[in-house]
């Protein structure tokens, strides 16, 4: 992912540069490295980073984007990042 596309996924689901790296189990440093483009995510985490961007996509189009940005948020913040993981690759 581009660092403008991670900037725009954080954006989209309205959480701070410290949240999202809670997501992803890294700092905020490490976020605002990827948003500007001095520094990469690892592969395990962009594609995480591309199937959380999928499952936006997909309830965008079924116009489900705000329940499901919440649902999202309150997995890592009450589940943990094994929570989100198992969320971010199950078939829905």
């Amino acid at each position: 992912m581009t660092p403008q596309e991670i900037f725009e996924l954080r954006q989209s689901l309205n959480i701070s540069m410290n949240d999202f790296g809670k997501f992803f189990s890294v700092s905020t440093a490490a976020v605002q490295k990827w948003e500007n483009g001095t520094n990469r995510p690892s592969p395990v985490v962009e594609v995480s980073m591309q199937q959380l961007k999928s499952k936006i996509e997909m309830a965008r189009a079924s116009g489900r984007e705000t329940e499901e940005r919440d649902k999202i948020v309150r997995l890592i913040v009450f589940g943990g990042l094994a929570a989100f993981l198992i969320y971010l690759f199950s078939r829905d």
